[in-house]
């Protein structure tokens, strides 16, 4: 990453990247990097690490729930465009959902409701790993 002014900004992957997503806004964050005394090496990491993570959201209907091997549940979203993600809960690996966000799914799935799901996109480093996929948030849609 480039050289910065005094004041660190932020980098604009990290804007493209949360440009549509509701809370903090990341000048207000990098604001406060900047007045903690946070120093610049530490500032820039911070920032290539958000950047590196995308956020995205699918809305769909659950369609099936599925105990996989390690013990784990997978939730399979299938949006009507087609498009369909995977979200996993329990088990050995990393989990993509919450408790309370399992049991909203597993709601919407036996009302038949359609839901949104916000979500972080987190590729593992790992050659053929998939990565994993923070859940934000969960909207069941009546």
């Amino acid at each position: 990453m480039a050289e910065q002014t005094e004041r660190e900004k932020v980098p604009v992957e990290a804007v493209r990247s949360f440009e549509h997503v509701e809370g903090i806004p990341l000048d207000v964050i990098g604001e406060l990097l900047a007045r903690a005394g946070v120093p610049a090496e530490l500032q820039n990491a911070f920032w290539q690490e958000v950047a590196a993570k995308e956020y995205k959201k699918i809305t769909g209907k659950v369609i099936q729930i599925e105990t996989t091997s390690g013990a784990s549940e997978r939730v399979l979203i299938v949006a009507p465009n087609g498009d369909f993600e995977y979200f996993y809960y329990g088990g050995e690996g990393p989990l993509d959902l919450n408790d309370a966000q399992f049991d909203t799914l597993k709601l919407a799935a036996d009302g038949g409701r359609t839901v949104t799901v916000s979500y972080q996109w987190e590729p593992d480093p790992r050659p053929y790993y998939a990565g994993t996929k923070p859940v934000n948030s969960v909207a069941v849609w009546f």
